[in-house]
């Protein structure tokens, strides 16, 4: 019987949309938490120490969206059309709802979700995230992609972009490869260069300025936890608070000391971390109440019907009714 992530089958499930779907399934619980994955990354690059974490309380799926690895079909070039794909696959394996936590491409497809099919989602966590149309988003810099953008990328360039320059960024970056590549048997399929070229084009078309889709994600009622590294190069940290002042309820949390794979569990915490995603997520659920981690506290303010959070203040504008510091935080 698997113990760790690194250890489970890939498993596969036939979809409406005629897609095999790669996946994995692990834990156990009610509400299961779908992983969705950054760009050109497949079912082996989720740190199997971090789900493994993550399924210690609740059931946790990872999986190849179409086109992706061991998941057929063609890779789509929009985010749109990833959403709906997604979408399919949660229908095809009798989900119901879901929390959905999303990681950098990833993190844009759970926002297109919660907005195509809002019913099936209970809760979303974004990291490493920017919304559609955010001015200066189309593309990446020529330094990150150079990095992660060739046909085959290092573990030396992954850590690059992925990590600060700390020593103990790179440490933790270094034993998160490691973990990584110790699977050796039944590994997942490799992406394709198709499918970075797919992504890519769909990451460039999100990027678009455009004011108008700005707007969308205003329609997005769900309680939504928004985390970015302070040193991000591929999605800078604004977006992440741009983001998190246009969702509703949204609360925004920013790392020291961390770049892109700010999540990671080793020297900077990285299992506190999703811990916390998971911890102030829940807390969210709950009807009218946003929460603001201050140091090792939890803050949290009850809403006027309307008003919206701003990041990094801990405020709201207009008549916030009670805050308080719970202790069960």
């Amino acid at each position: 019987m698997a113990t760790s992530y690194a250890e489970l089958p890939n498993e596969l499930v036939s979809a409406a949309n005629g897609v095999e779907y790669a996946y994995r399934d692990t834990g156990g619980g009610e509400v299961p938490l779908v992983l969705l994955n950054h760009f050109r990354e497949n079912l082996d690059n989720w740190d199997p120490a971090l789900v493994d974490a993550l399924a210690a309380n609740r059931r946790v799926i990872t999986f190849d969206n179409t086109g992706v690895g061991g998941s057929t079909g063609v890779t789509p070039d929009t985010i749109g059309q990833m959403a709906r794909d997604a979408i399919a696959f949660i229908a095809a394996m009798d989900l119901g709802q879901v929390d959905l936590l999303g990681f950098s491409i990833g993190s844009f497809v759970a926002q297109e979700i919660a907005l195509i099919r809002p019913a099936i989602v209970r809760r979303v966590a974004l990291a490493s995230s920017a919304p559609q149309g955010a001015a200066g988003m189309h593309g990446w810099a020529p330094k990150v992609i150079e990095a992660v953008g060739k046909p085959e990328v290092s573990p030396d360039e992954y850590i690059e972009v992925f990590f600060a320059r700390s020593p103990s960024s790179r440490k933790a970056g270094q034993e998160t490869t490691q973990r990584q590549y110790a699977r050796t048997e039944d590994r997942d399929a490799a992406t394709t260069w198709a499918t970075r070229q797919a992504q890519y084009d769909a990451v460039c078309t999100w990027g678009i300025p455009d004011h108008g889709a700005l707007q969308r994600v205003a329609a997005i009622g769900h309680s939504v936890f928004v985390a970015n590294g302070d040193s991000d190069p591929m999605i800078l940290p604004h977006y992440s608070y741009l983001l998190a002042g246009l969702i509703p309820q949204a609360q925004l949390k920013t790392y020291p000391d961390s770049a892109h794979g700010f999540y990671v569990v080793g020297a900077h915490g990285g299992l506190n971390r999703w811990n916390e995603l998971e911890t102030v997520s829940a807390h969210l659920a709950q009807d009218g109440v946003t929460w603001e981690m201050v140091g090792t506290t939890c803050r949290a303010t009850r809403r006027s019907p309307g008003s919206w959070f701003r990041p990094g203040t801990g405020s709201f504008p207009g008549r916030p009714r009670a805050t308080h510091s719970p202790s069960h935080c």
